[in-house]
């Protein structure tokens, strides 16, 4: 059975108080950011009870990983982009490929259309059917989402 409950109060010491004695056992919370989440679980220790305290980015890689996905490393993401554009026939990038600033705008580009939940189907349809022909889906994530400090 899934609940939900919102706790907002001004004070924090109030908030965490009620949200020792509210959460179930073993319940999962979501939070804003790493501190909050930081704060929350000592306040469930303190108060005895299990749970976990994720922030949304941790929540999403992790149900990332149980699907089956890999994350990305820092590191592997210049590789990870340089050999998706090594295979691709981008005329009017060719001049450009070799500045690093062209993979982050891509990269950036990629962001904001997954972020505008565009279908993956419907990207590959704009172009003409030729272009595509090399087109595979890979099960990979960037495991760099900024966190709220």
């Amino acid at each position: 059975m899934t609940s939900r409950l919102l706790l907002h109060h001004p004070a924090s010491s109030v908030l965490l108080r009620g949200l020792a004695e509210r959460v179930p056992p073993g319940g999962l919370l979501v939070v804003p950011n790493v501190q909050a989440g930081r704060d929350v679980r000592g306040s469930l220790r303190g108060a005895g009870r299990g749970g976990r305290a994720l922030t949304l980015t941790q929540w999403a890689r992790e149900t990332l990983r149980e699907a089956g996905w890999t994350p990305l490393r820092p590191g592997e993401r210049e590789v990870w982009w340089r050999e998706v554009v090594s295979g691709l026939t981008l005329e009017y990038l060719g001049p450009v490929l070799d500045r690093p600033a062209t993979l982050t705008a891509l990269s950036q580009l990629v962001a904001e259309w997954l972020r505008d939940f565009l279908d993956p189907a419907a990207v590959q349809a704009t172009p003409s059917a030729s272009a595509c022909r090399s087109c595979v889906f890979r099960g990979v994530c960037d495991a760099a989402f900024p966190e709220a400090p």
